[in-house]
């Protein structure tokens, strides 16, 4: 009776390390999306009260969706763009394989100017049990470091990305 309850917990382990390998594997081995999400400059309209706006189109081309949201236009004076402004502001929703546009003030004419877009794959899945683990140990560490006590954290972190606009001139 022993014999038998030990090679049924042996085949239990056996089976549960397996598992776990297979379950490791496929969490080291999810395609991560590479950092092009491309921006087109469409043309330039004015609005009611004379601005002048500027059009671009951007393109998922991913099989996943995109969060993104767009910066104020970076002004290249001497060489040197100006700062890239902090990822805030309205995100949008790009599915898979969609196009979305976008209005922008254009700014001074005579300088070249460019619009920088920050941007993240939404994670699903896998993905997203993988981003709230992360955000998890991040968070704890940080606050059992000063002191705090640990907290759940039930949002995903994902990595952001920064493309930019062709640079354009007025």
């Amino acid at each position: 009776m022993t014999r038998v309850r030990s090679k049924k917990r042996l085949l239990g382990s056996m089976v549960g390390i397996l598992l776990f390998g297979a379950a490791f594997i496929i969490w080291l081995s999810v395609p991560q999306p590479t950092a092009n999400f491309p921006i087109s400059f469409v043309g330039v309209t004015n609005n009611a009260t004379g601005n002048i706006l500027a059009t671009f189109s951007i393109t998922n081309q991913t099989p996943w969706t995109i969060s993104y949201s767009v910066c104020p236009a970076q002004v290249q004076s001497n060489g040197i763009w100006s700062p890239l402004p902090s990822a805030k502001g309205v995100g949008c929703d790009l599915r898979p394989h969609q196009v979305g546009t976008f209005t922008l003030p254009v700014p001074s004419p005579g300088r070249a100017w460019r619009v920088p877009v920050f941007w993240g794959c939404e994670p699903t899945g896998s993905a997203y049990l993988r981003g709230v683990v992360k955000s998890n140990l991040r968070l704890n560490w940080y606050l059992i470091r000063h002191g705090r006590s640990p907290k759940l954290n039930r949002g995903a972190e994902f990595d952001l990305f920064v493309s930019y606009s062709p640079e354009l001139t007025r």
